[in-house]
């Protein structure tokens, strides 16, 4: 199943770009409430999530790993 937790809109763009590509980390605590909210509304004890890692080249350029 997948679940977006925004409208992409300009608002969500920047905001998910900022994060993404401008060293956002400070952005993790409030991306993080709006995943949360959905995640616990849609997830089972049987479920196992797993985060997909970057690749290396993107690791390296962007120093942090998001899904993380």
């Amino acid at each position: 199943m997948i679940r977006a937790s925004f409208v992409y809109n300009s608002f969500s763009r920047d905001l998910i770009l900022h994060f993404k590509h401008v060293d956002g980390l400070h952005l993790t605590p409030i991306l993080g409430r709006f995943l949360k909210r959905h995640f616990v509304a849609l997830s089972r004890q049987d479920q196992l999530v797993i985060p997909v890692p970057l690749q290396r080249r993107r690791y390296l350029a962007r120093r942090y790993n998001q899904s993380a």
